[in-house]
């Protein structure tokens, strides 16, 4: 049974949406991030970071940096950049662009579902970033960006979305990635009741993406009950529920700078072994089927499929091509054993054109270029209802969300 929860949003005026909703901080580089505060005093940057000279003072400690972002999102309120609501509501959120549309809910979900199970996890967290994390949140006390979860589509929650879709839309803007964001509000409480009892009905929620900020959330939760802190952090975090059937995943490809000391022919013979290798007279490649991998080197392009003997699994992170692309190729033939730290190896997000891995391997920096088909949605469940997690950089998610679109406050008294 998943329990999710209305709350009162801090967002920007209609007329300045559009200005504040960013990317997160991390996307962006320091030159990049030094002209957009240069440029636009309304984006949420200048609450994520709040001193542009936050660069030049190191000493600063991690607590003034968190107070000073706490500060800044009040000194934001103040000054009329964002506004709180005035009741409870849900958030429907569309986004849109050339590839792919979905409709998804911005709601709270109960920390408890998450620590007995009911949000389903595939990735294991970092102790150091969950916690530091927690911090963060201790600090800041409020949630900027949803966390991603994804579920089986729920017909009285669809009827109730394209209701609303049918609206004119609260917000309705394009960013200059060329994507539409859409946001219509939820006040009616027979509409959020009747969301509420249908959400349920589910089994589970799965995580999609945000595991060390759903993690640090209820390291939070545990925190404020100890400690009787009566706001909603106690109980909820703030998602974006998005149905299976509109989530998109994406592969991560992999770039590997050499041979491991062998030569082409080596190493094609070595691949060999385990999978049938065909030459492919393509510009750019990538497989359709499972447990089949696109091979770019020495500017040619080669399809290599998993021979019928090898595909014996025991579990489902066996079954997964990132999984034997490891075990099978990466680890044995060119000696890559640790994904996270071995630095002859870098991954591309399936979001790049597949041609863009040619001409990276052709520029001379790296070797060898694999192209693979994505994790299926069904994979990711399975792998979560399994209790298992998936080798680094298996997914890449969309959609991809903005950050002080919706701020969920995490001191906001409201009782459920």
């Amino acid at each position: 049974m998943a329990k999710i929860f209305p709350f009162r949003a801090i967002r920007a005026p209609r007329d300045k949406v559009g200005l504040v909703a960013s990317r997160s901080y991390i996307h962006y580089s320091k030159s990049d991030l030094k002209a957009r505060l240069k440029g636009n005093p309304y984006t949420f940057l200048h609450v994520l970071n709040p001193s542009n000279k936050n660069e030049e003072n190191p000493s600063r400690t991690r607590k003034t940096k968190f107070q000073n972002i706490k500060s800044k999102l009040h000194s934001f309120i103040e000054d009329g950049h964002l506004e709180k609501d005035n009741e409870p509501a849900l958030y429907i959120y569309r986004q849109e662009s050339n590839e792919f549309a979905f409709s998804g809910l911005i709601c709270g979900v109960a920390v408890d579902d998450y620590l007995n199970g009911g949000i389903k996890i595939h990735e294991h967290t970092l102790n150091r970033k969950e916690k530091l994390f927690k911090e963060y949140l201790d600090l800041t006390r409020f949630n900027a960006e949803p966390v991603l979860l994804t579920h089986k589509p729920i017909a009285q929650v669809n009827r109730i979305i394209t209701k609303y879709l049918k609206k004119f839309p609260d917000y309705d803007f394009r960013t200059t990635d060329t994507v539409r964001h859409q946001l219509w509000v939820i006040k009616n409480p027979k509409e959020i009741i009747s969301i509420q009892k249908a959400y349920e009905n589910l089994d589970a929620l799965y995580l999609a993406d945000g595991h060390h900020r759903s993690a640090s959330s209820a390291l939070l939760a545990k925190s404020d009950r100890r400690k009787k802190i009566p706001g909603i952090g106690s109980q909820m975090f703030m998602v974006l529920n998005v149905p299976e059937n509109q989530l998109r995943i994406l592969a991560f490809d992999r770039l590997v700078k050499d041979l491991n000391g062998l030569s082409t022919e080596e190493f094609l013979t070595l691949l060999s072994k385990h999978f049938k290798v065909k030459k492919i007279e393509q510009k750019g490649f990538r497989p359709k089927k499972v447990h089949r991998f696109g091979v770019y080197v020495d500017g040619q392009w080669y399809r290599a499929s998993l021979r019928k003997k090898y595909r014996i699994f025991n579990s489902p992170v066996e079954e997964l091509d990132v999984h034997i692309l490891s075990h099978l190729i990466l680890d044995p033939i060119l000696g890559i054993t640790d994904l996270k730290n071995d630095r002859r190896i870098e991954f591309v997000g399936g979001n790049e054109d597949v041609v863009s891995l040619e001409k990276k391997v052709n520029k001379g920096k790296f070797k060898l270029a694999f192209s693979l088909l994505p994790v299926s949605t069904s994979q990711l469940k399975s792998i979560a209802d399994a209790q298992e997690v998936m080798p680094p950089k298996s997914t890449w998610i969309e959609p991809k969300l903005r950050s002080g679109l919706t701020i969920m406050d995490l001191d906001d008294p409201y009782e459920f």
